[in-house]
């Protein structure tokens, strides 16, 4: 059953991509039974019937290592948060080193970091879960891009070293945001946990950038007194680059940065000290949880009649990060025994339009 099971999802995977629709296209799957085209991503690249341009498809459930990719490939997976559902995660354990330009990741779980090299433009990861976006160690190079993260869900923050033109668009980022210049940063929801220095903000050393509709919220809520006696929490501290030198566009963010603490030179946001629990449903999956509320001070809050926050603007983002146009099994029945020798399966397939 589970062979069969395994064997209906990359026929599915693959329905769209036939010769005549999609020349170059590859399966991918660790597991032997499944007689996909590669075992791995490295076996892929390396392969010489492999083309720039080609695109590579995860199998549901299978689980893969990371690597280099230096080919100007289209990654796709399956989406995540799936549980429930009969179509499984696909993994990229260890993280992926993106080596050259034109590539693009879409519907990924990626268990590290995304390592950039000097090498990288015109990269997209869209739809993906991933543990953060960090430069190579080594020369730590400046990213020309662009590079865009587009409706993902990053378990840590962004952290290129030298990053230009980055397009950072509803995503739910549970960290730092840091060393980027000439970025679009809009309608992401930006958890950041500050650590105990007055310094420590969600989005530092952020400059030309233009930052809107998102909602920036500093859970750490310890504080100090200052030297005039005022209490000064951490929590407060979302936005570093406010003062006019740093040539930053802020505009309509809602923010946990109090009233008190504003920031004079861009009174167009809310300084209403936010909570979690102000803004956000807080109940659901890791990404549902990020709805607005009823009341939300985030809602009709945006430019151009856009909420803030992940559900609106250029790039809504999808529960459970599911790949365009790819169909996918959301229902199978398969019985235990036959029936006159026969097994009358029953799937439900439908395709993520949007």
């Amino acid at each position: 059953m589970k062979k069969f099971l395994l064997l209906a999802l990359a026929s599915v995977t693959l329905l769209l991509c036939s010769e005549d629709v999609c020349a170059r296209s590859w399966r991918i799957n660790s597991s032997a039974e499944a007689k996909a085209d590669f075992t791995s991503l490295s076996e892929a690249l390396k392969s010489l019937e492999v083309f720039n341009g080609d695109t590579l498809y995860l199998d549901s459930g299978c689980y893969v290592w990371g690597t280099t990719i230096n080919k100007s490939v289209t990654i796709i997976g399956t989406g995540f948060n799936l549980a429930g559902s009969p179509v499984k995660e696909a993994v990229i354990g260890s993280g992926i080193e993106i080596d050259c330009g034109n590539v693009k990741v879409e519907g990924c779980v990626i268990n590290g970091d995304v390592e950039l090299t000097g090498k990288v433009v015109n990269l997209t990861f869209e739809r993906c879960r991933i543990l953060g976006v960090v430069s190579t160690a080594s020369g730590a190079p400046t990213i020309s891009g662009p590079v865009k993260l587009l409706s993902c869900f990053l378990g840590e923050g962004i952290d290129p070293y030298k990053g230009n033109n980055f397009v950072i668009s509803n995503n739910i980022i549970r960290g730092r945001l840091s060393n980027l210049n000439s970025a679009t940063i809009t309608n992401n929801v930006i958890v950041y946990d500050g650590t105990d220095s007055k310094t420590d903000y969600a989005l530092v050393d952020i400059k030309n950038s233009s930052i809107s509709n998102n909602i920036i919220i500093n859970t750490n809520a310890k504080y100090l007194v200052n030297s005039d006696q005022t209490v000064f929490y951490y929590r407060n501290n979302t936005i570093k680059d406010t003062t006019p030198a740093s040539n930053n566009s802020i505009v309509r963010n809602v923010l946990s940065t109090a009233a008190e603490y504003a920031f004079p030179n861009y009174p167009d946001n809310k300084f209403i000290g936010a909570t979690l629990e102000d803004v956000f449903v807080m109940e659901g999956g890791i990404d549902a949880m990020y709805e607005l509320k009823e009341g939300s001070p985030a809602l009709d809050y945006g430019t151009n009649g856009y909420d803030c926050g992940i559900f609106s603007g250029p790039y809504p983002f999808v529960l459970s990060g599911r790949p365009r146009l790819v169909p996918y099994i959301y229902e199978a029945t398969i019985p235990n025994q036959s029936t006159d020798g026969k097994l009358n399966i029953t799937l439900k397939i439908k395709s993520q339009n949007e």
